[in-house]
């Protein structure tokens, strides 16, 4: 009913007038303030209750205090915190104690015949106990949310779909389903907690006190390590213990979940920061200012993040991941827009130890730091992602810069402090300026036949390391100078072609071509640790988190799955569909491979089970770096030799289409991304047809003297 017509309220009377039934006391708990807008009467448990929506304006606070939690929700313990000094919260006693008094009520009224009179008054008493019991549980969960609160200027919670997960396992008569009494024991168990009415009131509270509550997605929460982020099902020893297979950690299973919830509260939070200091960096012209730098994604990837997308919260301060969402922080709104497209964790994909935690020599002062420093959160934000205010638009060239030189050139690597690419070109290294064409810097000394194939980047050490593949080296150079500053031998690998860095570990894999194994070097002392038999020829290569890196095998049609902290091969995946592998890039919100193939294929692969999920056409002629996947539009690149440059969209975690079809210069196969821009960068230039007399082998063909190009492909305006 609403007001004036149907209804009309007196707050210092407690009078509720109605329809029809006139004016009618009321038992306050509280008045309503404001001025009334609806009123909804029902029946509950034998009594009448009105509720009564009204509208004031009030000025939201500042949190009363500044620390973060992390909450589990659990089905023993009601909540858990993530904060080792606070204790748990149990439903309370007095509530179990009705169990035994409903089941004696259940069990007498089910004597009673039915439509009779003493039925109905069974029914009657079974309510009572019911709303005693649900008014018990209300009062519980307002106390215990106001307390949390009161103490948190930063709560994160679990985004959970209660409703999917107390579906009856009963099935049907053609499919029964398996251990029904079991599910519907544990279904009981999380009503009785009632978790989405605990979420509702923190969402409402958070929203009056000016608390930050994030919605994080629930997947392997419980199985990760928060000291070591290895995540397996062996973890969980029991319903009660967590044990780190990997690093030996031991603690209660719901307060190491509550932990990573905090940590991953944290990072999307880092990530809406970061993007809204991106976007006030823009200069009218589009391009960010150079006077500020930005972590972000490069060679040396490998967080683990979430993996499924959060379902969007509706009141209080809580994040909204499908519009522009407000966050109070300390009492202020800050608007932190987000597409509708954009995973509210992508943006924080960026590698915890390389990229985010401290940004390398080359970031330049005034860089936003968007790390909240709260609860002694590890990781970092990674870069927002300009651009993203956009809506999907194709592809174009509008840029190309020639750059000239001899020789030719393999894997492009790109450098996020710097907004710039880096170049191997067979006797050296070159660093431009992908806005100007310019030649920013060069590192020469990478001798061999074939000379540098490839760059890795450990930002958090400053250092940067090639792969020689004539001399079977390794150079590494100082990311600040480009100067040299040692050569590491492999003696094990001949042929060092791809590499790359794994942040948690901060070692360094060198997969050589010829020997058909990976040379794991420790990027703090520069030496090689150990030699890993792939059993195959290598060719490109992800970090994947927890130590681990998964690269492709060529001959072998298949991914290996390396655990970099016992230097061996865990797993294999077969690709069916796809012949000879060659570019990989990974998603790892969804923990999606893609991987492409020389018979024309991009395959998606599910990184956890190894399954095939989709072949999509590509044109031919891939390499080892050329598939890119962009966290913050959900686009999927494959750069080909045959002059084309394939852009993919990945819909969600199970739907991929052909997005677009760029006519490129032929023989750019490689490439390398921006992914704060967006834009592509791939190289190339025409070939001289090589001498060949009868009889001989088949030579390799020259590039033309002085047509080096590098092409920059971006969104069209």
């Amino acid at each position: 009913m609403r007001p004036p017509q149907d209804c009309g309220y007196d707050a210092n009377t407690a009078v509720l007038s109605l329809p029809k039934l006139g004016a009618v006391r009321l038992r306050h708990s509280p008045a309503a303030l404001g001025v009334l807008k609806s009123c909804t009467l029902r029946q509950e448990c034998g009594r009448r209750v009105a509720s009564l929506q009204t509208e004031r304006e009030v000025e939201v606070g500042a949190p009363a205090a500044m620390a973060a939690a992390g909450l589990d929700f659990g089905a023993v313990t009601t909540i858990m915190p993530s904060d080792d000094s606070l204790d748990p919260v149990e439903r309370p006693a007095r509530i179990g104690r009705y169990d035994c008094r409903m089941r004696r009520l259940q069990q007498a009224m089910s004597r009673k015949k039915k439509g009779s009179k003493n039925r109905a008054r069974a029914r009657g008493r079974l309510n009572a106990c019911h709303g005693r019991v649900a008014a018990m549980r209300r009062d519980f969960l307002h106390q215990q949310t106001t307390q949390l609160v009161r103490e948190h200027a930063f709560i994160a919670i679990e985004d959970l779909s209660v409703k999917n997960m107390t579906a009856s396992a009963a099935g049907t008569l053609d499919e029964p389903g398996k251990k029904v009494a079991q599910k519907s024991a544990l279904n009981r168990t999380i009503l009785r907690n009632a978790w989405a009415t605990a979420r509702q009131m923190l969402e409402d509270k958070a929203g009056w006190s000016g608390v930050t509550l994030v919605a994080v997605p629930p997947a392997y929460t419980s199985q990760e390590c928060n000291e070591c982020d290895h995540t397996t099902a062996a973890n969980r020893k029991t319903q009660a213990l967590f044990a780190c297979v990997a690093c030996g950690h031991t603690e209660n299973a719901d307060r190491n979940a509550a932990k990573n919830i905090l940590r991953r509260g944290l990072a999307t939070l880092a990530a809406r920061s970061a993007s809204a200091a991106n976007e006030e960096a823009i200069q009218p012209g589009g391009r960010p200012a150079r006077t500020a730098g930005s972590a972000g994604t490069n060679a040396c990837e490998g967080a683990a993040p979430p993996r499924r997308r959060p379902r969007s919260a509706a009141r209080g301060s809580s994040v909204d991941a499908s519009r522009p969402a407000e966050l109070p922080l300390a009492g202020t709104v800050s608007g932190l827009s987000l597409p509708r497209n954009l995973h509210p964790w992508r943006a924080a994909l960026g590698c915890r130890g390389c990229q985010s935690r401290r940004l390398g020599p080359r970031a330049v002062a005034g860089t936003p730091d968007a790390t909240p420093r709260m609860g002694g959160s590890r990781g970092g934000a990674a870069p927002g992602c300009r651009g993203l205010r956009y809506p999907r638009r194709g592809y174009a060239l509008p840029a190309s810069h020639l750059l000239g030189g001899e020789g030719g050139w393999d894997y492009l690597s790109y450098d996020a402090p710097s907004h710039r690419p880096f170049i191997a070109r067979a006797t050296r290294v070159q660093f431009v300026d992908p806005d100007t064409g310019s030649l920013v810097g060069e590192i020469a000394d990478t001798p061999g036949v074939h000379g540098v194939h490839g760059v890795a980047l450990a930002d958090d050490l400053g250092k940067g390391y090639t792969s020689n593949g004539g001399d079977n080296s390794i150079t590494v150079f100082d990311l600040a100078t480009l100067a040299v500053r040692s050569r590491i031998a492999t003696p094990a690998g001949d042929g060092p072609d791809f590499i790359a860095c794994d942040p948690v570990t901060q070692q360094v894999v060198a997969f050589n071509g010829r020997s058909r194994n990976a040379c794991v070097i420790d990027a703090r002392a520069d030496r090689v640790v150990a030699t890993i038999d792939l059993g195959g020829k290598p060719e490109a290569a992800v970090a994947h988190g927890q130590g681990a890196m998964l690269v492709n095998i060529e001959d072998r049609n298949e991914i290996a799955a390396i655990d970099l902290r016992r230097a061996g091969v865990t797993r294999r995946f077969r690709l069916d569909g796809c012949d000879e592998p060659a570019g990989l890039a990974v998603d790892r919100s969804t923990q999606r491979l893609f991987a492409g193939c020389h018979n024309r294929r991009l395959v998606v692969v599910d990184a956890a089970s190894g399954h095939v999920l989709a072949a999509l056409p590509i044109g031919a002629g891939v390499d080892a770096n050329a598939n890119a996947f962009d966290p913050c539009s959900g686009r999927i690149f494959s750069s080909q030799g045959d002059g084309t440059l394939t852009v993919l969209h990945e819909d969600d975690a199970q739907h991929f289409a052909v997005e677009q079809t760029v006519p490129t210069q032929a023989g750019a196969r490689t490439m390398a991304l921006n992914p704060v821009t967006g834009e592509v960068y791939r190289v190339s230039a025409p070939f001289d047809p090589p001498p060949a007399a009868a009889g001989q082998v088949r030579m390799r063909r020259q590039v033309g003297p002085g047509t080096f190009r590098l092409l920059v492909f971006a969104r069209s305006k």
